[in-house]
């Protein structure tokens, strides 16, 4: 039996989901396999178009670590709300969002087991009413988390456009942004983590919400945001790897971006192919899929693709036998929301 987490929200089960190491593995392999097809990603979501190439022949191996890895998630998703009866953030926000992106057939061929979690996804007025003794929750994670899961969802057809969830959801996000630009789920400035985010990832990810609605608040909005990234001059791998998201995903002039943050991030990753926190320490799943997920998105002005093949190969060495990936926690410890948000 999984820790219960969660509190009961009324009669409903809530789950919860994360997604970033699967999402890395494949997006990483898309790009070595089509380096000369772009494709939006930002912050979890990825639309992509692609075209077969024959520069690149697929590794072996991919279908085994990404395929291993979507059951185990799988199963984490399904089975989180009967044991524990009620949604959870990382098991139905991070993971649902990578089974909606990857498990079209798997997923249409169980909606029945789906159902609940599309009826949560499509109330935002009852996400914030979540509750954890295991991650620090707060109603930005729970906006961002079910918000992303909800948007992947409605993009993939598995549930109808939903107005006036949209405009809640907006609404509230936008009521979230600090005057600064940043969104934050904590409110001191802490190395971010996949529970926690840090501000920058926090914004990116907001950001990709955001851009499913296009108005002058959202555009305002928006424009804050790159203001503030550009101003911060982030050090730690996840935040340097969001603000280099973050501008791409407004379809920014590539000349906004400083290069010199690509070429740092390039710069920092160790000999194992892996990120961590900081330049020269030790490698973490969590930093390296953030760092994967940046580098995709710059993919066209990268000097070459070997960074994104060894952070592939890296993530396939740390995968484990069940097919998820070790947790990274801060700080230190077990957790286990955290360990389905870093395989995700």
């Amino acid at each position: 039996m999984r820790p219960n987490i969660c509190n009961l929200i009324g009669i409903q089960p809530w789950f919860d989901a994360a997604t970033f190491a699967i999402f890395d593995l494949e997006t990483a392999r898309l790009a070595t396999l089509f380096p000369s097809k772009p494709h939006l990603l930002s912050g979890g979501i990825c639309l992509l178009s692609l075209s077969a190439s024959p520069v690149l022949a697929q590794p072996s191996d991919r279908s085994r670590a990404l395929e291993s890895g979507l059951i185990y998630l799988s199963t984490e998703a399904l089975d989180w709300p009967a044991e524990n009866h009620c949604f959870s953030c990382h098991n139905n926000g991070d993971a649902a969002r990578v089974l909606f992106r990857f498990e079209n057939e798997r997923v249409r061929s169980e909606t029945s087991k789906w159902n609940d979690l599309l009826q949560w996804l499509n109330q935002p007025a009852l996400w914030e009413n979540s509750a954890s003794s295991d991650v620090v929750l707060s109603p930005t994670l729970a906006l961002i988390q079910f918000g992303l899961a909800s948007v992947v969802a409605e993009e993939q057809k598995f549930m109808q456009k939903n107005p006036r969830k949209t405009r809640i959801l907006i609404d509230r996000l936008l009521a979230s942004q600090h005057p600064e630009g940043y969104w934050a789920v904590e409110a001191d400035r802490h190395l971010g983590s996949p529970g926690t985010y840090g501000k920058p990832l926090t914004t990116a990810l907001a950001l990709e919400i955001l851009a499913t609605v296009v108005s002058p608040e959202t555009k305002a909005a928006s424009e804050k945001a790159k203001s503030w990234i550009m101003n911060d001059a982030p050090t730690a791998t996840i935040d340097l790897a969001a603000g280099i998201m973050i501008p791409h995903q407004l379809q920014s002039n590539p000349s906004d971006l400083p290069n010199a943050w690509i070429q740092r991030l390039i710069e920092s990753q160790t000999n194992s192919g892996g990120w961590g926190p900081y330049p020269n320490r030790f490698p973490e799943v969590f930093d390296s899929s953030i760092a994967l997920l940046a580098l995709a998105s710059q993919r066209p002005v990268l000097p070459d693709l070997s960074p994104l093949k060894a952070g592939r190969a890296f993530l396939i060495e740390a995968q484990e036998a069940a097919g998820a990936w070790p947790e990274t926690t801060r700080p230190t410890g077990a957790s286990y929301a955290q360990h389905i948000s870093t395989s995700a």
